[in-house]
């Protein structure tokens, strides 16, 4: 990587388990300066593992002189400090002069890692943080039991509610929504009480329709006994008169 000097670091646990990276280092430098990382006494590094914390990177880089203060944050943030997080970490190293940043520069040439003591490594920091990021099956259970609480709570205020609009006012009425509860009037299948139903409604309308063809034909009858009165009287007008 151009500008960037390999470090080698060997991270190791009490529970004898150890891993060795390859960390790049360089003098950081822009051209707006920051308090927070001023150039010239600014390390800028990169590749530290997720396991790693602040207390690492001041450990490995005390060896070239006083450590002023760390900065490590997920690689691609945009300077969040934190500790925390499941991909590579870059760091800010800020040492209290520009001859230990060129100090710590140096530390890049040994043929052996430096050492770096961590209080878990491997398997067992996994775990500690698979369970820490999870609940416990107290509170699980806690968490459920207030949700089902809160849940019965609304379920008994609906039915409350239902049933004082069921219940009748002062004056005896009764408010009927379209929620309400339908019964049977009988012990017929609905299924057969609708087609009962549909039969008698089919039937009265074809007598309600012969009915309405009687009446017509009777009245057809009667404008045409009018009409052949009328003709008869208009022939009978019409008849040669001579005397």
């Amino acid at each position: 990587m151009d500008g960037f000097a390999p470090l080698l670091v060997t991270f190791s646990s009490p529970g004898g388990h150890s891993s060795t990276h390859t960390i790049y280092c360089k003098a950081h430098s822009l051209k707006k300066t920051s308090e927070h990382t001023p150039n010239g006494r600014t390390l800028f590094t990169l590749g530290w593992p997720p396991y790693v914390t602040k207390r690492c990177l001041e450990e490995v880089f005390s060896r070239a002189g006083h450590v002023s203060h760390v900065i490590l944050q997920l690689r691609g943030a945009l300077m969040e400090d934190t500790e925390c997080g499941d991909g590579f970490k870059v760091g800010y190293v800020v040492m209290s002069s520009k001859c230990e940043v060129t100090s710590a520069l140096k530390l890049c040439s040994l043929s052996s890692p430096l050492p770096c003591t961590l209080t878990s490594l491997g398997l067992t920091l996994w775990v500690k943080h698979y369970t820490s990021n999870r609940p416990s099956l107290d509170m699980l259970e806690s968490s459920v039991a207030i949700v089902m609480e809160k849940h019965d709570l609304r379920v008994k205020a609906g039915k409350e509610e239902r049933m004082k609009a069921a219940a009748p006012d002062e004056d005896g009425w009764i408010t009927v929504t379209s929620r309400g509860n339908r019964r049977k009037l009988s012990d017929e299948p609905a299924g057969k009480g609708r087609k009962q139903k549909k039969k008698e409604l089919v039937n009265f309308y074809s007598w309600q329709l012969r009915e309405g063809q009687r009446t017509e034909i009777a009245k057809l009858r009667q404008h045409f006994e009018e009409d052949k009165l009328r003709v008869a009287n208009m022939r009978a007008a019409r008849r040669f008169k001579p005397y």
